[in-house]
């Protein structure tokens, strides 16, 4: 037993050197009693804080380690890891699988981080039953430094936000900011973040960009594709502004970008696209993500983007009408005074002449618009695949 608590110690304490002082923390471990496996956890732990996806999951899909503690936070770091980089799914299996190994052990630190990891992962995910009893397992921990009031704190803000108590949650927000915390630039991003939703579940749209920019300038540890997504959806929502959604900038956040995607195939008329995004949805979340594009979710920017893009489906064009037009600018005319004024090129393709998408069909339809454009005075702009008729010619 005394050589089992003496590991505990010494991984305590090399676990905390690594977010401190990384040089120490490789010289402690020359000399370290700790087993291959244990040393895997604290590189996985070091390749967590430096965003190195692959690399974190490498050193933490390990073979489950003898001392509950230990395997406890390589747990933990799993679905740490996997919290961060939108894996929602998998972070709470792994964060369970963790609670209940750090339950047998007397040290409250790391049941304090699961817990609270676990809380923002249902919240990510907009499942809201759990968190009433996750925060009371949160509130009932006795906080042993600053760094474990901070997130306490955050916690609270976070489970406020959720339950939509606006006043409460800026009250949390605010204390945070009146604080002299050492911990007040880590923690900067994720409140402003809360900041930025209350402001948007209150209709506060002009605080929510204010509060969105500030985000943006903030330093610490955030999730980078934040921003990109909230002000697309936002430029999107206010302005009507293209959706411009590129892979690479979602590399930590699967469920943004399928959500986005769900979002600008709908805006395109392309609804076989919209369905592919949104059953890979569907597979993380099917409780949140129902069939035909029935999101469960609380309110937020993507609900209320998909609630937009489902009502203008609704008001567009009658397939059966556009088939008995007798002409191909009839039809035209048809599509962009009646449906959408974005349309993907391939869909126009195969409304028009019911054909698959080619350069043949392609240099056939560029024929039929600048017809169409002369005839009607109308100006289209080519972008991303598609046609957005603009406006009257001058």
């Amino acid at each position: 037993m005394k050589e089992k608590n003496e590991q505990i110690e010494e991984f305590i304490k090399l676990y905390a050197l690594v977010s401190k002082d990384i040089a120490l923390f490789k010289k402690h471990l020359k000399k370290t009693t700790l087993t291959p496996s244990e040393i895997k956890v604290l590189w996985g732990y070091h390749a967590y804080r430096k965003r190195d996806q692959k690399l974190a999951f490498t050193h933490l899909k390990s073979a489950p380690l003898n001392c509950p503690l230990i395997e406890g936070v390589r747990l933990y770091l799993l679905g740490l890891t996997c919290n961060h980089f939108g894996k929602f799914a998998f972070a709470r299996e792994y964060l369970l699988k963790a609670q209940k190994k750090l339950d047998e052990s007397p040290l409250t630190h790391f049941k304090l981080l699961n817990l609270t990891t676990l809380l923002f992962c249902y919240s990510n995910q907009n499942i809201l039953n759990p968190l009433s009893s996750l925060y009371t397992q949160i509130d009932q921990i006795s906080p042993m430094n600053e760094y474990e009031e901070v997130l306490k704190l955050l916690a609270k803000a976070t489970y406020l936000c959720d339950v939509r108590q606006f006043h409460e949650t800026e009250l949390c927000i605010c204390e945070f900011e009146k604080s002299n915390s050492e911990f007040l630039s880590s923690f900067a991003a994720s409140f402003q973040l809360l900041r930025i939703i209350n402001y948007f579940n209150q209709e506060n749209f002009a605080k929510c960009y204010e509060a969105l920019e500030e985000y943006n300038q903030k330093t610490g540890f955030r999730c980078n594709s934040n921003y990109r997504y909230l002000k697309i959806l936002l430029d999107h929502i206010l302005s009507d502004k293209v959706l411009y959604v590129y892979k690479y900038d979602f590399e930590d956040s699967q469920e943004q970008f399928d959500q986005l995607m769900v979002i600008k195939s709908l805006d395109e008329n392309s609804l076989e696209e919209a369905h592919r995004y949104w059953s890979m949805l569907q597979k993380h979340n099917p409780e949140i993500y129902r069939a035909n594009f029935d999101f469960q979710g609380n309110s937020n920017l993507f609900k209320l983007a998909l609630q937009k893009k489902l009502a203008k489906m609704e008001s567009d064009y009658n397939l059966k009408h556009l088939e008995q037009l007798p002409t191909i600018q009839e039809k035209l005319e048809y599509i962009f005074n009646s449906g959408s004024d974005k349309i993907k090129k391939e869909r126009l393709i195969s409304l028009l002449w019911g054909e698959e998408d080619s350069a043949e069909a392609r240099t056939k339809l560029r024929r039929a618009l600048q017809y169409f454009q002369q005839k009607n005075n109308v100006k289209l702009k080519s972008y991303q695949d598609c046609y957005q008729i603009l406006k009257k010619a001058s």
